[in-house]
């Protein structure tokens, strides 16, 4: 068992604390110009960062690693494979400065979307049950009287009609003898 004052202190460099300790994203360079997603948006605008370094640079993917409490100061670029590129600074502060502000943005955000959804559905159906209340009541009418008028007697793929005659009394001698 060494003690701490004998055994050599090792510190990370500071390209290792980089590599170990920031956060990454990937994204696509499109004329020495990228957006990062981890700043979130507002109204569909983003942080936007640039570096002469970048243009041109082939494939236009590369990692950011970032600082995630300070997201409108620079950031910095690798290959895909790790290697360093470069520092890109932030041109356009359209974004949060922050990622935490960010998710608690987005959070409220889709809380109020929600919430609004549901007071929709809420007054259509309130709407419904006072247009309900509203109507007059209104009494079915009576069905009208059944009578046969002619029976239906199928035969085959025809239909067959055939009248009804009603039932007469039969005559009598007691009808003509006055």
């Amino acid at each position: 068992a060494q003690s701490y004052q004998e055994s050599a202190v090792r510190k990370a460099t500071a390209e290792q604390r980089h590599l170990l300790l920031l956060p990454s994203e990937a994204v696509t360079v499109s004329n020495g110009a990228f957006t990062l997603n981890a700043g979130g948006k507002i109204r569909s605008r983003r942080n936007r960062y640039y570096n002469e370094q970048l243009l041109g640079i082939k494939p236009n993917k590369i990692v950011i690693r970032f600082d995630p409490a300070a997201l409108h100061d620079s950031v910095l670029c690798y290959t895909l494979d790790g290697r360093f590129i470069c520092e890109a600074t932030c041109i356009e502060k359209s974004g949060f400065g922050d990622t935490q502000v960010a998710r608690e943005h987005d959070r409220n955000r889709t809380r109020f979307v929600k919430r609004t959804k549901e007071a929709v559905a809420a007054q259509r159906r309130m709407t419904a049950l006072e247009v309900a209340e509203l109507m007059p009541e209104t009494v079915p009418p009576a069905p009208p009287e059944s009578r046969v008028v002619e029976i239906y007697h199928p035969a085959g793929n025809t239909v067959r009609r055939v009248q009804v005659e009603a039932q007469t009394e039969p005559d009598t001698d007691y009808d003509y003898a006055f």
